[in-house]
């Protein structure tokens, strides 16, 4: 049996608001999550996309030079390589390692597209050296976890309060995915085939709550991660531990960041 966490939307990043520089992505929900992550020993880790928030590429602030200043993309990299992946490197029981691409980074290659010779330069293993040994999912891609769970961002999926459906209808398979930070569960099934069940999981993010593009209202984004595990005969069990101020419990254990 393997052990696996899927954590998605973590947004390393900053923003300037009210005349400082803010974190997008919420330090203590992150640690919170490898303060369990210890204990759990996973095998599997899965960087589920829109890991940075890739604010000083974005064509969102192409021409807000006040909304753009002082953010580095290479500074963000050290923070996240800090944050997320050097303790995640250190966890010896993990073998597997994967880093999904997000619509957030896909920014990157905007720029690459449009700045050829940049392209080394703005690699992920470039820009981040400890992902060194961790594969890489292009955008649009998924991650296959024994024969019945798969694993994808999430920017392929549409609607609001019926995506969890539209995942499950469109994949045929049990799916797992973040890009829109909150929580929501869907069963399918086939009436002619008992054996014929699939069920969808949209996955919290370790962003902060209220960024500044929602002018401060009210949203249903949650904070949290996935673990689970699956059997040598393909069949898997996980649970969404859902953060609250830093903290959650799971097993009657009370993890904190």
């Amino acid at each position: 049996m393997r052990r696996y966490i899927y954590s998605p939307d973590k947004h390393v990043g900053f923003e300037n608001k009210n005349k400082h520089k803010v974190p997008l992505h919420d330090e203590k929900a992150i640690n919170c999550m490898m303060s369990f992550a210890k204990t759990f020993k996973p095998n599997i880790w899965i960087e589920g996309g829109d890991n940075l928030d890739c604010g000083p590429v974005s064509h969102w602030l192409k021409d807000r030079h006040k909304a753009k200043k002082d953010l580095d993309l290479k500074k963000d990299c050290l923070t996240y390589e800090k944050l997320v992946v050097e303790p995640v490197n250190a966890l010896s029981s993990v073998t597997e390692k994967w880093w999904m691409i997000g619509n957030h980074e896909d920014w990157v290659q905007d720029v690459i597209e449009a700045n050829p010779g940049l392209e080394d330069a703005l690699g992920w293993k470039t820009l981040i050296p400890s992902l060194k040994n961790w594969k890489i999912v292009e955008q649009g891609g998924f991650i296959s976890l024994g024969k019945y769970l798969r694993f994808i961002h999430g920017d392929t999926l549409t609607g609001t309060s019926n995506v969890t459906n539209n995942a499950a209808q469109k994949y045929k398979n049990s799916i797992r995915f973040g890009h829109f930070h909150s929580y929501q569960v869907a069963t399918r099934y086939n009436p002619f085939d008992n054996n014929d069940v699939n069920t969808a999981i949209m996955v919290p993010g370790l962003c902060r709550k209220n960024p500044n593009y929602l002018q401060g209202k009210p949203n249903q984004w949650l904070q949290g991660f996935l673990y689970g595990y699956v059997e040598d005969d393909g069949t898997f069990h996980d649970n969404v531990a859902l953060i609250i101020n830093g903290r959650t419990v799971i097993d009657g254990k009370v993890y904190t960041g």
